[in-house]
């Protein structure tokens, strides 16, 4: 009761009293409260180590995510690149990494590609775009060969490293977004 409405450093975050454990999480469908446990919020808190979020599993152990109830509900991941021409945009990443279109329109379209969504945004320049957009194959050389023939381009050749078949070939599609094709290296030859 003394501390209550004052701020306390814990872990460098800054919280008011821990008010948010003795309230129910929409994601627990009972409510625990900690003086049920022999604890109160001040000194479980104050328990140096001891992090928020280890808190929250620990007296709501029926939340499955390790964001909680205070993190956003993030519904789908979609990575978004551009196109000049959607329907030819489509049509390469449809044929070079067998997509399923999801959803397809002048505006945006959504090509799933193994278990990931790629949105296609029209309006796109054309211009060389860096995109970070990996995608792991097995065999990177006969990847690169199939953008080229789905008219992308090869920036730069897979190269052998450490005795190993190629690892990374760096391609355009047929857009201008510059994309990467990897494979899974082996464990002997990892970077230490």
């Amino acid at each position: 009761a003394e501390n209550e409405g004052q701020k306390r450093r814990v872990i460098g975050v800054s919280l008011a009293t821990a008010d948010f454990l003795e309230k129910p999480m929409p994601c627990q469908p009972k409510y625990y409260p900690l003086r049920s446990r022999g604890l109160s919020p001040a000194s479980s808190v104050a328990r140096p180590g001891l992090k928020i979020g280890a808190l929250k599993r620990f007296f709501y152990p029926n939340c499955l995510s390790y964001g909680m109830a205070d993190s956003m509900n993030v519904e789908r991941l979609k990575y978004v690149i551009w196109a000049v021409d959607m329907n030819r945009a489509v049509a390469f990443y449809v044929k070079v990494f067998g997509g399923t279109v999801l959803k397809q329109n002048e505006i945006i379209s959504e090509v799933a590609i193994a278990g990931s969504i790629i949105g296609i945004h029209g309006g796109g320049e054309g211009g060389r775009t860096w995109t970070g957009l990996s995608l792991q194959v097995p065999d990177v050389i006969a990847g690169a060969a199939e953008i080229v023939a789905a008219g992308g381009q090869l920036v730069r050749e897979p190269q052998p490293e450490n005795g190993e078949p190629p690892h990374l070939a760096m391609c355009v599609d047929s857009e201008g977004n510059e994309i990467m094709l990897t494979r899974k290296r082996s464990q002997a030859f990892m970077p230490a």
